[in-house]
């Protein structure tokens, strides 16, 4: 049995549209079909340019937001014999932060390049995302130099307290983590340990 609908579809299709004589219904039908998939077609080709715009927008957003996000590595220079500063590397990966070494001897001119002042100096200095950081600083000092984002050129641990991260001791004694520039220096945090105190 036929269907209405088909006929009533087939008609709109067919009317006005081709211009050869029909003969009879099945090519009226035939061409309405042909014209329903083309139709059908068109649309599905149209939603896929669309979704595939939408797609691509939303990867490239997606790598903007991955490259925005990305965590900083810290370039560490140390001296290939120092097994201090192979323990506070280990601490600051140990933390999560993403750490390079950079080993050779002549740290005193890498001080002086990065503008560390003598008397903060310690056995180690490393670059961070525009900061110094300079001795057995504590990974929860430099995460929160990074999170706040003073005006200053880094932190330091000056000599090498027992206890801090690399100079694990028995007899661990508290230390200050200091906030410095060219314009002086003051207590950023203190540590026993690993362990903000204070």
């Amino acid at each position: 049995m036929d269907s209405p609908g088909l006929g009533i579809r087939a008609r709109f299709f067919v009317q006005g549209s081709i211009d050869r004589p029909a003969s009879g219904r099945t090519y009226r039908l035939n061409a309405a079909t042909a014209l329903w998939k083309e139709c059908i077609m068109q649309r599905y080709s149209m939603t896929s340019r669309r979704s595939l715009l939408v797609a691509s927008g939303a990867l490239a957003l997606s790598l903007v937001s991955m490259r925005t996000t990305a965590a900083p590595v810290m370039l560490v220079h140390k001296d290939p014999d120092c097994g201090c500063c192979n323990g506070w590397v280990t601490h600051l990966r140990s933390s999560g932060l993403e750490v390079a070494v950079d080993e050779h001897s002549d740290l005193a001119a890498v001080r002086r390049r990065l503008g560390v002042p003598d008397e903060l100096a310690a056995c180690h200095t490393a670059e961070m995302d525009g900061y110094v950081i300079e001795g057995h600083v504590p990974a929860a000092a430099i995460q929160r130099l990074l999170r706040e984002r003073p005006a200053a050129s880094g932190l330091s641990v000056p000599g090498m307290p027992p206890g801090s991260p690399g100079m694990e001791s028995r007899n661990p004694a508290p230390y200050e983590v200091l906030l410095f520039d060219s314009s002086g220096k003051r207590v950023f945090m203190r540590f026993l340990r690993t362990d903000p105190v204070g």
